[in-house]
């Protein structure tokens, strides 16, 4: 496995666990986490953290604020679902292609 190969895959594995931990409430809406600190929970590098929290970003979840880390956005219940559905979705298309 290449080197590039390898930051994907740990990237991918940064997004679904940190998107687990969001929707399951341990990284509760409206607070806020420094990189090292999830990487260390992770048990990873920052690399990979700081690429999901951009992709997470991305898809709603959190917040990348410069030198400050990240913050969870406050989601309703029906939000964090619609999200989820979504997200299932895009991944099984992507799961499909790969």
């Amino acid at each position: 496995m290449s080197h590039a190969e390898k930051s994907k895959r740990q990237s991918h594995v940064a997004v679904e666990k940190l998107r687990d931990l969001i929707f399951s409430g341990s990284l509760a809406a409206g607070s806020d986490h420094l990189e090292s600190e999830l990487a260390s929970d992770l048990g990873m590098s920052r690399t990979p953290v700081r690429e999901a929290a951009l992709i997470l970003e991305a898809q709603g979840l959190v917040e990348v604020r410069p030198r400050k880390g990240l913050r969870v956005r406050c989601m309703s219940t029906a939000d964090m679902a619609e999200v989820y559905d979504i997200l299932t979705v895009l991944e099984s298309l992507a799961a499909g292609l790969a």
